[in-house]
C-alpha cells in the first residue's frame, strides 16, 4: 500500500487538475522560493527536506532558485528518487535521524506532520530545531483551530478502513494553535508567514489516493460539514 498516494509523486511537484491539489502543492514552491531568497543571500548551502518523498519539493525548488546552490539531504521512510534529482537520500525516521547538531542551514517540513503519529509530532519540531543551523520552513495541514474536532474526527474515521485505500496505522490533523504551543516549548524562534483555509479537502484525497468512485464519495460522506484544511506556514530562526 502506498501510504502517500498513488498520485504522490504528481501531488508534490504541484500537478494537478483539483483546485485543492494546486492550492496545497503548487502554491508551495514560490512561498518558499520567496521566504529563501528573503532571509538567504545567494551562495552555497545545506539543505534537509524531512520527510521530502523522493525529492520533488528539492527538484522544485533547485527550478525556481537557479542562483543559489545547495548541498541536499533527504530523510524519507520510503526508498527511492526521482531519476535527476540533485540530492543525497538517507531512508529512515526522522526522529531517530543521524545528522548533527545545526547541520543543515536551511531545513524544510512540508506537510509531514499530520501524516505521523499524534505523540511524535513535537518530537519531529525538536529535529527540526537540532538540525537547523539558520533557517527552517514548516508548512502543516492541520484541522481549523477554532473548531478542530470534526476534521481530526473524521480523518479518524477515514485512517480506519472505511475507506480501504485511506486505512493508516497513524495520523492526526493537529491545530496550529497546538503547534505553535509546541514550538514556544521548545524555545523554537517562529515567525509565521502564511495562514489559509483549503476547501473540499474530499478532491485531494480523491485524486492523491487514486480513489474509485465509491471510495470517492464515502470520504465525501465522511468529510461532509468539514470539508476543508487549515494552511500554516512558519519560518524558524535558528
Amino acid at each position: 500500500m502506498n501510504f502517500q498516494g498513488q498520485n504522490s509523486t504528481d501531488a508534490f511537484h504541484g500537478k494537478s487538475q483539483s483546485k485543492a491539489m494546486q492550492s496545497l502543492y503548487k502554491d508551495s514552491v514560490p512561498l518558499f522560493a520567496q521566504i529563501i531568497r528573503n532571509n538567504l543571500k545567494p551562495s552555497k548551502y545545506t539543505l534537509v527536506d524531512f520527510g521530502g518523498h523522493k525529492g520533488e519539493l528539492v527538484s522544485e525548488l533547485l527550478s525556481a532558485l537557479p542562483e543559489y546552490e545547495f548541498d541536499s539531504t533527504i530523510i524519507d521512510k520510503g526508498e527511492g528518487m526521482e531519476a535527476g534529482v540533485n540530492a543525497k537520500k538517507i531512508v529512515g525516521d526522522i526522529i531517530n535521524n543521524s545528522l548533527p547538531d545545526k547541520s543543515a542551514d536551511l531545513v524544510l517540513l512540508r506537510y509531514v506532520l499530520p501524516w505521523d503519529a499524534y505523540e511524535n509530532q513535537k518530537l519531529i519540531l525538536n529535529e527540526v530545531k537540532r538540525v537547523c543551523k539558520t533557517i527552517a520552513i514548516i508548512q502543516h495541514q492541520g484541522a481549523p483551530s477554532d473548531n478542530p474536532k470534526p476534521l481530526q474526527e473524521a480523518s479518524l474515521r477515514l485512517w480506519s478502513g472505511l475507506v480501504p485505500t485511506l486505512k493508516r496505522d497513524h495520523g492526526y490533523f493537529t491545530e496550529a494553535t497546538k503547534i505553535e504551543k509546541w514550538m514556544q516549548e521548545l524555545g523554537m524562534n517562529f515567525e509565521k508567514v502564511e495562514e489559509k483555509y483549503v476547501e473540499t479537502l474530499s478532491e485531494m484525497f480523491t485524486e492523491k489516493f487514486h480513489l474509485n468512485a465509491q471510495e470517492a464519495a464515502a470520504t465525501k460522506d465522511i468529510l461532509k460539514g468539514c470539508d476543508g484544511i487549515s494552511i500554516t506556514t512558519w519560518i524558524i530562526h535558528a
